[in-house]
């Protein structure tokens, strides 16, 4: 008699695909380490975002090859922290390609526990985030030196959210319409408040014809401060 049956075929199930998926997935770094922090397995994502090879980092521990001069000892305290408690974490540092330029990488790590509770190890997922930390560094230059060439030309500023209405004054602004800096935001009201009751039909068009979708609006206004001196800005 044969047997019910002669031969099992097995299936991969979603998650073998998924994890085969990751492994091979080199836009993100996966790192498996022990208790210790010692690299047991590395994906091909990790390879292409650091320039090492899988045997060259298996045995060791990431920030012994992967940290330098400029890598922040803020940042990596907290991961020593978060090690030795066994917690997870998560960090943005700078890390050191094998051919010596830096990159950042946002770093999420869980612990790995046996059945016991037992903690045997660290599963990282490492992203390279260097090009949203260089655009967000530029910002802030650009910010730093507007800031700088308005404090300069003495330029006040005021933005206005066209369709929440919503206001923003900066510092030189509060002291231009002669107003003290309050705990709330300003307001359309209070510039109006301040515009010249000849001159306040005029902005009203202005800001109108922007929610419309004016390119811009240029003109000159008086301003009547609460101390009755009249400033003329443009």
């Amino acid at each position: 008699l044969e047997p019910p049956f002669c031969c099992m075929t097995l299936q991969p199930t979603l998650a073998d695909e998924t994890l085969a998926f990751i492994s091979q997935n080199t836009a993100t770094g996966i790192v498996v380490t022990d208790a210790a922090g010692k690299i047991e397995w590395v994906n091909a994502g990790f390879e292409h975002l650091t320039g090492y090879s899988a045997a060259e980092a298996v045995g060791r521990k990431p920030g012994d090859f992967l940290q330098g001069p400029e890598t922040s000892p803020a940042t990596r305290a907290t991961m020593r922290r978060a090690i030795a408690a066994g917690e997870k974490f998560e960090v943005e540092i700078l890390n050191y390609h094998k051919a010596g330029h830096s990159y950042w990488v946002r770093i999420q790590a869980q612990p790995k526990r046996d059945a016991q509770g037992k903690l045997t190890g660290f599963t990282a997922i490492q992203v390279n985030i260097t090009r949203q930390i260089e655009t967000e560094q530029r910002l802030r230059e650009n910010a730093q030196a507007l800031q700088l060439t308005l404090d300069a030309s003495h330029i006040a500023v005021w933005r206005l959210n066209l369709k929440s209405g919503a206001m923003d004054w900066d510092a030189r602004m509060f002291d231009l319409v002669g107003l003290a800096r309050a705990a709330s935001l300003p307001s359309l009201r209070q510039l109006m408040q301040v515009v010249h009751s000849d001159d306040r039909e005029w902005l009203q068009q202005q800001i109108s014809d922007l929610r419309g979708g004016a390119p811009h609006g240029q003109g000159e206004i008086r301003l009547l401060l609460p101390n009755h001196e009249l400033r003329y800005v443009e």
